[in-house]
This record gives C-alpha cells, sequence and structure tokens, in this order.
C-alpha cells in the first residue's frame, strides 16, 4: 500500500514538473512573438546586411545588422560601413542594386555589402625569428609583426588609411597588452610615413631601426651589440610583398 501511495505521488510529481516546462515554453513564445510584432500597415521596414569573407571564397559573415523603418512609399537611404579603419582591415567589394528605394509593406526589403576580409602571411625563419604581416585584400599593410631571436617583438599597426601614419610597440615576446611594461621594457610610438628611426634597448643596446616609405613599406633591421651577432633584415614593400629577409645569428 505505502509502495503504491509514493509511486502516485512521484507520477503527479512529474506531471507537474511536466506541465510547468509547458507552460514556460509557451511564455517564452509569447515573449518572441511580442518582440516581432508586426509593423503598422503604412510602414515598411530594411535590413541592412554588413558581410565579409575572404577573397575568392564563397562563404560570408555577417558582421553586423542594421534595421530601417519608415513610412510605405517613401525612399529610404543606406550606406556602406567603413570597415577598413579602426583596425578592422576589410575592403568593401560589393553591395547589391537596392542600397536606395522605396519602403514597402508587402515583404521586408533586404540590402547587402559585402567586404573582403583581412589576410594573413605568416614567414617562419631562422633560429626562431617570424614575421606575421596582415594585409588588405587590395594589398596594404594594416599589421607588421616580427619576433626577434633576442625575445623581442616589434609590432607596427596602421590604424587608419586616412591617416599617414603607424603605432609601433617594442616588447618582450607574447606582451604587447602594457601590462608587463614595467618588466618587459614596452615603448610605443607612432611614426609617420616617409620617415626612419632608431630605437636603442637599454637592457641590452641592441639597436633596431625602421623605415617607412611614403606609401607605407616597411624595411626592419635589429643588430645585437653585446654577446650576440644577431642581425635581421626584413624587407616588406608597400603592396604587401616580403621582398628580403636575411636572418643571422
Amino acid at each position: 500500500m505505502r509502495k503504491w501511495i509514493k509511486w502516485l505521488l512521484v507520477g503527479c510529481l512529474l506531471l507537474l514538473l511536466g506541465v510547468g516546462a509547458v507552460y514556460e515554453h509557451a511564455q517564452q513564445g509569447t515573449s518572441a512573438q511580442a518582440k516581432t510584432k508586426a509593423l503598422p500597415k503604412n510602414e515598411g521596414k530594411v535590413i541592412v546586411y554588413y558581410r565579409y569573407g575572404k577573397k575568392g571564397s564563397s562563404h560570408k559573415s555577417v558582421y553586423e545588422t542594421k534595421t530601417l523603418t519608415g513610412k510605405v512609399g517613401t525612399t529610404y537611404h543606406t550606406y556602406a560601413a567603413d570597415l577598413l579603419n579602426n583596425y578592422n582591415w576589410m575592403v568593401l567589394h560589393s553591395h547589391s542594386k537596392n542600397v536606395t528605394g522605396t519602403y514597402t509593406h508587402k515583404k521586408t526589403t533586404k540590402v547587402y555589402y559585402d567586404y573582403w576580409d583581412v589576410v594573413e602571411k605568416n614567414y617562419e625563419f631562422k633560429h626562431g625569428a617570424d614575421l606575421l604581416l596582415e594585409l588588405t585584400a587590395d594589398h596594404r599593410i594594416g599589421g607588421f609583426d616580427r619576433n626577434l631571436q633576442d625575445g623581442v617583438e616589434m609590432v607596427a599597426q596602421r590604424p587608419s588609411f586616412k591617416q599617414s601614419y603607424y603605432e609601433v610597440t617594442y616588447s618582450e615576446r607574447g606582451d604587447t597588452s602594457g601590462e608587463g611594461k614595467n618588466d618587459s621594457g614596452l615603448k610605443e610610438f607612432r611614426y609617420r610615413l616617409g620617415t626612419t628611426h632608431r630605437y636603442k634597448d637599454p637592457r641590452n643596446g641592441n639597436i633596431y631601426t625602421l623605415v617607412i616609405t611614403k606609401k607605407g613599406g616597411i624595411t626592419f633591421h635589429a643588430v645585437a651589440t653585446k654577446g650576440s651577432t644577431m642581425d635581421e633584415l626584413v624587407k616588406v614593400n608597400a603592396r604587401g610583398k616580403l621582398v628580403k629577409a636575411e636572418i643571422k645569428k
């Protein structure tokens, strides 16, 4: 008798849990419907998709979307987003024909802007040295990242192609965030195009010379002065092509 009562109670509990789950699901469905409430009959909607992908690939990912609404019969205007600057380095490739049009209530209008994603090129040199280039799809240098055999990392980045300079940091490998500034000897500079700069590491006297052409090409020369014969010369032209790499220990 007690076992029968026990199983009856368990069954009731499971039934209550099931009803609760169904009720919660129904509430969620109601909430979702509220969020996608239909527009008034005199309004239309336009969704703008900003997509990106590798040059030559059909696959595209959505970077962001924007939604516009307006009165039926009035004109809408959409615009390309600036995904080239602010360290994005993505180039606008194409867009759909309906970037400007008229609001309609029959269906949502979809507009597409497509961008070519940044291109990464990795070069492994002798003695643990390497180079990472981040290029725009139209062959402009966004990032130049050198790891040297003496444990120093030099990074030059173009934050905006509207401005004619690189942001340059010297640090221990893997520490370009600034968090290890006191330990790694991190230094930050802003160098204009068409200039030459020389930095001497205060810890060991190693000398780093950076030459930036007027069009953005980079030549970087690292020479040890004490306890090592390190001599590294890497040159990348303004089109992002590695022209020279001489690595000596």
